[in-house]
């Protein structure tokens, strides 16, 4: 489930010439228990040119009780892991996290990953809102 909101109207659109336009949107994707602290591609799409993180946080229904470390990264694949979120605690349920506040090239899926392999119970749903440019 996706919002976008175009400034145009607003004269925010970036380059007058139309081949830019700013945009605010929110981006929903589930962060679940897997047996890997490897990066995981959540298959949604970032937006391609540079990406200012508005809002984000962890929805955690199902807080993670087994793990040793019950911290997660959320970023993109083309960045570091970590351009979102770092180590959000899901140790208790609710909303959780503070999003790191400086720009960043998009490109590549939203993804995350897990502080350990023992994950087991964490269910939760990752919100991100971004200002972003389209290029």
């Amino acid at each position: 489930m996706t919002a976008r909101t175009r400034y145009k109207a607003l004269g925010l659109q970036g380059r007058q010439d139309g081949h830019q336009d700013t945009f605010l949107k929110t981006y929903q994707f589930p962060v679940v228990a897997v047996a890997s602290a490897a990066e995981q591609d959540t298959g949604v799409a970032a937006p391609a040119g540079t990406i200012q993180v508005v809002s984000a946080y962890l929805r955690v229904t199902t807080a993670e009780a087994t793990a040793a470390a019950k911290t997660v990264d959320v970023g993109t694949t083309s960045g570091s892991g970590a351009d979102i979120l770092n180590d959000a605690s899901v140790a208790a349920t609710g909303p959780v996290g503070t999003p790191i506040t400086a720009a960043f090239a998009g490109g590549g899926n939203f993804s995350y990953t897990l502080a350990g392999a023992d994950f087991a119970e964490l269910d939760a749903v990752c919100v991100v809102t971004v200002l972003a440019a389209d290029e």
